[in-house]
């Protein structure tokens, strides 16, 4: 089964439903306490230094890096 989680309550009903662990495409602490809980694998997906900083304080097993690369026009 899979489930996009975005917040703690589709979480809760993924890990309810038998969910071994939990991927995100954005970090939520909520979520991340939720897993927390429950034991289960937290995965959020994080874009910046302090997103990421943020998740592994809050317990993410694994954080997925989203690389933003900029460029700069020149006219």
């Amino acid at each position: 089964m899979q489930v996009l989680v975005l917040d703690p309550e589709t979480a809760r009903m993924a890990i309810l439903a038998g969910a071994n662990f939990i991927v995100s495409p954005a970090f939520n602490a909520e979520t991340a306490k939720l897993c927390n809980r429950y034991r289960v694998p937290y995965m959020p997906g994080c874009a910046t230094i302090t997103e990421v900083i943020t998740a592994m304080e809050a317990g993410a097993d694994i954080v997925k890096i989203f690389l933003q690369i900029y460029t700069v026009l020149r006219l």
